[in-house]
């Protein structure tokens, strides 16, 4: 439809410019003047009916009040809330919001105003703010860097903004940016690296170091959400930079980075130094800075004001970083790739895979969400009947009054659920897991807030970080794992209209601590868990048998691990069948890749309660039931041992100490002899494990005193020596004791004696995807990588293989 009028853009500046009007009586004129000087149709031209396009857009806000009229999750119903309605100035559907304010006000105020509206606005991917003289153009597409389009009044007729302004109408694309959340939390990790670097180099104390970069690191973000003001971090540095202009960097160790406790620590002038100092002291209780207000941040991040002075190399890095949006960093991936800039044993790991939000979801969902949103559905299902009661009360307002009181306890008792809800990850690293958890918790939290509001009920902000805990053992990874969910609770805040500022604003986060969570020694290990877990299965068992010990205790009531494939065999699958003893597996995904520092590796997905969960998902599909496998076509764990198969199959010797040696130290100790004359070649044998069966054999020998006694042992000098210098060392033993120190851990004595009287074996790896059977040597020790048959006969390794194919 042709625009009604013209107007030049000049005439547009010229008029706008001396309007005096207030918001409200001007801003609808104003928005149609824009239209006829585009060329375009105002809202009423395009769309009479307001369906995609329309002034005063009804919305739900959160505030209590008198009695309106809304949409409501069950149809139109009346609300008692006089502020529950409120209004977008201007909606284009699948295009923008758009909000005005007066001359000179808060155009972020209004953004937050249009930020509250999203869902009834279908989320559109363009947020416009302006006060007649100035316009902001907000972007907001998913997984992409968040920007910000400013013009004024004055620049209405230039091309590029003619551009912008037509592009909101025609070509909402125009404004998508090409970097992703993704990159620029890479680019942000991957420059923080070699901050971290240059403070190696020189000698920085590591934790330290890492200490005053996440300070830094969390200024960068508070600057770009808007908690720390006017850019005085930006401000800080920029002028730093200016000071090192055309100074080349330099190589001196004599540039030795240590933490300043004070100016008066330098006689030099580190201006970056002293004025972070201030700036840290200022966030750690609150206080002024260059003339700015800054609020009380703390947390424990900002106890200390020490800082490490930086070069003119790693200004620049810093400078650098003030340039990029960090308001925008991924919190799924942030900790991952920052614990690898700063933590020296993962640099090798900078560039590598990591694990992605949707991977993380994969079991957060089923195993935490899952239960609370089948509820949600039930406490909506009542609240819409309350309602429908409520509305239809007649008579006195004492029986509206209390069939409104039941409502609202209705929508606030499970507020309360959720904030009482509590997840734990008990290896949570740099809180990747324990960020994606919270992230899904706000979500729900924002529908619940939301119904409340339609219904005429202010509910604030009640899921926290404190109903976080993690346990982690690397400090590094603590440290960012509170990072990482501070950032990720205020970023979501930011981005759904629902930030308040609180004091302070970062609350000391004790429920991650920095501990081992299982045990710290092996045997403490083995003694606590005699007869629940089997000696020397994978490490993840442990924590599968501990979680389901809290389960059968009414400590927790849903856990979600993930574990090597290899828990779905052997020892190992013991653990899963004491769970479904006590309880039950509701979800699993057998067999799927996985990042874990940088290395591609399989794992299973395991999520178990106490037998309530009556759901069963595996690899994505209903079943009747998932077996301790795994599977849940056959119940393999119920199969007895063949009479005819006993004393065929053995795992291999377990030697849980450094006995293997090179070909070439073999060949000395046999061409060696002993004063008893027993020769070296009785305890050297070749040793294969899984790879030199399945892959390419490594060539290498083994000492092997089998069942030796201590008298005969000594008998064979060197290598006894051999044991004694590197075994024994390596196992710890006590002085004073019985332990049959130069032998396997586990020689499996049967295995021996099946054995002894034949010229050949069948060898098999243990944790192979594929089942590959070889005839091995008798001479040949294949380790408890492998599974050994006492059987030398055609006819048996070929129904094995058959079998195993």
């Amino acid at each position: 439809m042709p625009a009604m009028s013209e107007m030049t853009p000049q005439a547009f500046i010229e008029k706008w410019h001396k309007s005096r009007l207030k918001e409200s009586a001007a801003y609808s004129e104003h928005f149609c003047d824009l239209c006829h000087m585009l060329g375009l149709p105002t809202p009423a031209e395009a769309d009479p009916s307001g369906e995609f396009f329309t002034f005063q857009k009804g919305v739900t806000k959160n505030a209590a009040g008198a009695e309106v009229y809304v949409d409501t999750l069950f149809g139109e119903q009346p609300v008692k809330a006089a502020h529950a309605q409120g209004f977008a100035d201007v909606w284009l559907k699948d295009h923008f919001a758009w909000e005005y304010k007066g001359k000179l006000k808060d155009l972020e105020k209004a953004r937050e105003q249009l930020l509250q509206y999203l869902d009834d606005l279908q989320n559109p991917p363009l947020l416009v703010v302006c006060d007649f003289e100035r316009f902001e153009i907000h972007t907001r597409f998913n997984n992409c860097v968040k920007t910000v389009h400013r013009f004024t009044n004055e620049e209405i007729g230039t091309e590029a903004v003619q551009k912008k302004l037509r592009a909101l109408f025609e070509n909402v694309d125009y404004f998508k940016p090409t970097k992703t959340t993704h990159a620029v939390t890479e680019d942000v990790a991957k420059n923080f690296a070699k901050l971290a670097e240059l403070l190696r180099n020189a000698k920085a104390e590591p934790h330290s170091a890492a200490h005053f970069l996440m300070k830094l690191l969390f200024c960068l973000f508070a600057e770009d959400v808007g908690l720390l003001p006017n850019e005085i971090f930006t401000k800080i540095v920029g002028k730093a930079a200016g000071r090192f202009e055309g100074v080349e960097s330099t190589d001196d160790e004599t540039l030795a980075l240590k933490p300043r406790k004070s100016a008066a620590d330098s006689g030099d002038d580190d201006f970056l130094g002293r004025n972070l100092r201030q700036l840290f002291r200022a966030m750690k209780k609150g206080g002024e800075f260059w003339g700015e207000s800054v609020d009380f941040f703390n947390g424990g991040l900002f106890d200390d004001d020490d800082v490490f002075t930086l070069d003119s190399e790693g200004i620049e890095v810093v400078n650098y970083c003030c340039k990029q949006d960090w308001s925008s960093v991924e919190p799924s991936i942030f900790g991952t790739l920052f614990e690898r800039s700063l933590d020296p044993s993962k640099r090798s790991q900078l560039g590598a895979h990591y694990t992605s939000k949707e991977d993380i979801v994969t079991l957060v969902e089923p195993v935490l969400m899952q239960p609370l949103r089948r509820e949600w559905e039930d406490v909506k299902a009542t609240a819409a009947g309350q309602l429908k009661r409520r509305n239809e009360a007649t008579g006195t307002g004492r029986e509206y009054a209390r069939r409104d009181a039941l409502l609202e306890k209705t929508l606030k008792d499970f507020a309360h659920r959720l904030s009482q809800v509590v997840v734990l990850d008990p290896a949570c690293g740099s809180g990747n897991f324990l960020y994606v958890s919270l992230n899904l918790l706000k979500e729900l939290e924002k529908d619940v807030i939301t119904l409340a509001a339609k219904c005429g009920y202010n509910l604030f902000r009640f899921v926290s970080p404190e109903q976080l805990f993690g346990i982690e053992l690397n400090p590094y990874a603590a440290e960012l794992a509170r990072l990482v969910v501070w950032i990720g609770h205020i970023q979501w805040d930011k981005n759904n209209g629902l930030y308040r500022r609180e004091v302070p604003i970062l609350t000391p986060l004790k429920n991650i601590k920095e501990m081992d969570a299982i045990l710290e020694y092996v045997e403490a290990l083995f003694e606590l868990y005699h007869n629940r877990v089997e000696p020397f299965a994978d490490l993840c068992c442990y924590w599968f048998e501990k979680a389901r010990f809290h389960l059968e205790d009414g400590k927790c009531k849903r856990a979600g691990l993930l574990a090597t494939q290899s828990i779905r065999g052997g020892v190992n699958r013991d653990v899963l069948k004491r769970t479904k003893e006590s309880g039950d597996i509701f979800f699993a995904i057998s067999d799927q890749k996985w990042i874990l520092e940088g290395a591609h590796v399989r794992i299973s997905m395991i999520g178990f309660d106490n037998g309530s969960e009556k759901s069963k998902i595996l690899n994505g599909a209903v079943v009747s039931r998932i077996n301790a496998n795994l599977a849940t076509d056959s119940d393999i764990y119920k199969a007895t041992t063949l009479i005819s198969n006993r004393n065929i199959g053995f795992k291999g010797p377990a030697p849980q100490a450094p006995f293997d040696i090179t070909s070439n130290l073999a060949i000395e100790l046999v061409l060696d002899s002993n004063p008893s004359g027993v020769p070296n070649s009785d305890v050297l044998r070749p040793v294969a494990n899984a790879r030199d069966i399945a892959g390419f054999p490594r060539g290498l020998w083994t000492l092997d005193f089998a069942l030796m006694p201590y008298e005969s042992a000594i008998l064979y000098e060197k290598p006894f020596k051999y044991c004694k210098e590197f075994v024994f060392a390596a196992r710890n033993i006590p002085a004073q004791t019985n332990r049959e120190w130069w032998q396997y851990e586990r020689p499996r004595g049967d295995l021996r004696k099946a054995v002894q009287s034949l010229p050949r074996i069948i060898c098999t790896p243990r944790h192979s995807k594929h089942r590959v059977c070889v005839w091995m040597p008798h001479s040949v020790l294949c380790t408890d990588a492998n599974i050994v048959f006492a059987r030398d006969d055609d006819c048996f390794f070929w129904s094995d293989s058959f079998s195993s194919a």
